[in-house]
């Protein structure tokens, strides 16, 4: 099906021998791409947030102004 040069075939082999190590892994592979990903949203929320702030402080007075 694949090459036996290539990394497919060599991958597909590995996980013939050892199995649950192979999915154990792959579990690690994609936790750390999830993670990832995560990360990254939780910067744009973060980035989204603090624009939100921002934006809140420079529309609404401050307090001590109102009174004035």
């Amino acid at each position: 099906m694949f090459p036996r040069d290539s990394k497919l075939h060599h991958a597909r082999k590995q996980r013939s021998i050892c199995p649950s190590l192979a999915s154990d892994l792959s579990y690690i592979v994609i936790t750390i791409e999830l993670w990832k990903e995560v990360k990254d949203n939780l910067q744009k929320l973060r980035s989204i947030h603090l624009d939100n702030l921002e934006a809140l402080t420079t529309i609404a007075p401050h307090p001590l102004e109102i009174s004035l």
